[in-house]
């Protein structure tokens, strides 16, 4: 796992845990 894949992974986390869908935060920040 490169450092950007750990750091998107972390980051859409972090969303989950805000109350977001896995496919939004899969979708959206690009």
């Amino acid at each position: 796992m490169t450092p950007v894949q750990f750091i998107e992974k972390h980051v859409r986390q972090q969303l989950i845990d805000q109350g977001f869908t896995p496919s939004i935060a899969q979708g959206g920040g690009k």
